[in-house]
């Protein structure tokens, strides 16, 4: 049965079953200074691995779909590893122009380019410590091979200087693409130890506590909320049962959605979650833009204590819009802060924020024009 189907027969009950009311006794896992939750033998895999290969000095390659929490187990290893003293770096690959990520990755000396200054690479601040390397599957052949330079020689060359400098790094690498896009040199190198990261599809039983720890943390992102959250058990089984394409990540932001659509709302029923999930299924859903700019406002806690109140019955599509159009009117008029770095504390693109932000302005004001009429 599809989350339409499931949420729309559950909405249909004619009065509301029992609800779920969320504790704090989950089985949580302290490991590496994180906390993880597991129920399941899939995940307590990942972890017996991250736990063994810590203290071996070789690299590891991290495999798993997208929002499946690879960084957090590179956090992990580095956090129980010998290097932990070292602060944790970490870089992503992806839609990175290459002149840009080897300048981040190598650093430059004065006068490499226009404006360039002696500055230390990611390599050379991770000297003694971990560099994760993540989505390593989308970087360019010709930033492989210099990374693979790098791990022969275990030097780096600042952008601009002959002058190769020793670090002593050890690399944690991630990807969600199969291995043959990489170059073949490059992965015999990179995968001295592997794990492989289970999607949520296949940790199942996880799932109830996952969710509920999820709700639990919402007290921090909206402290305006009197009680815990609790949830239908018909929107518990709607939650459980999808298939988690986003894994993580999508289950974060979708409970933050859900939480913040629900704040003033005593249980959460399966028409609060289906409202939320359905948007993905339907004839026009959000684009992939629409749905980074939702995450990205609803992860930033100072966007979510400001936010406009929501109103029963909106539309997620309107309301985020309205959310985003506030978020910056309020920035760039108060602090006159502009579009660059807007979009830079939101962690997205600038072109992203101009695009989403115009088709925001768009539906706002004919929101507005249709309650005029």
């Amino acid at each position: 049965m599809s989350v339409s189907d499931l949420s729309k027969d559950m909405a249909s009950a004619s009065r509301p079953v029992a609800g779920v009311r969320l504790e704090t006794s989950l089985p949580i896992d302290r490991v590496g200074g994180k906390e993880l939750v597991v129920v399941g033998p899939a995940f307590r895999n990942v972890i017996a691995q991250a736990r063994q290969v810590a203290d071996l000095d070789v690299g590891v390659l991290l495999l798993g779909e997208r929002g499946t929490g690879k960084s957090v187990i590179a956090e992990v290893i580095h956090n129980l590893s010998r290097r932990a003293s070292v602060p944790f770096q970490e870089f992503n690959c992806a839609a990175m122009p290459e002149e840009l990520a080897e300048r981040i990755l190598f650093g430059s000396v004065k006068g490499a380019f226009t404006g360039a200054q002696d500055d230390k690479g990611l390599f050379e601040a991770a000297d003694g410590g971990t560099l994760f390397l993540d989505e390593i599957g989308d970087s360019s052949a010709a930033l492989q091979a210099k990374l693979l330079r790098v791990l022969e020689t275990k030097t780096v060359t600042r952008l601009g200087s002959h002058k190769p400098v020793a670090c002593d790094v050890r690399l944690i690498f991630a990807t969600n693409k199969k291995l043959e896009t990489l170059r073949p040199d490059f992965v015999d190198r990179i995968d001295e130890a592997q794990i492989s990261i289970p999607p949520l599809r296949e940790r199942r039983e996880d799932l109830p506590a996952l969710i509920e720890f999820c709700f639990t943390r919402m007290k921090l992102k909206f402290p305006s909320r009197v009680k815990p959250y609790a949830l239908d058990t018909r929107a518990l089984k709607v939650l459980c049962e999808y298939d988690w394409p986003g894994n993580i990540r999508q289950l974060g932001s979708v409970v933050l959605k859900i939480a913040l659509t629900c704040i003033d709302s005593e249980t959460i029923l399966p028409s609060d979650v289906g409202s939320v999930l359905r948007r993905r299924q339907g004839d026009n859903p959000p684009s992939e833009d629409a749905l980074r700019v939702e995450d990205a406002l609803v992860n930033n806690v100072d966007i979510v204590l400001s936010a406009p109140a929501y109103r029963p019955g909106e539309p997620l599509d309107f309301y985020f819009a309205r959310v985003l159009v506030t978020m910056y009117e309020g920035l760039a008029s108060g602090a006159r802060v502009g579009h660059a770095e807007i979009a830079r504390r939101l962690g997205i693109e600038r072109t992203t924020l101009y695009r989403r932000l115009k088709a925001a302005r768009t539906v706002v004001q004919q929101g507005v024009e249709h309650a005029v009429r």
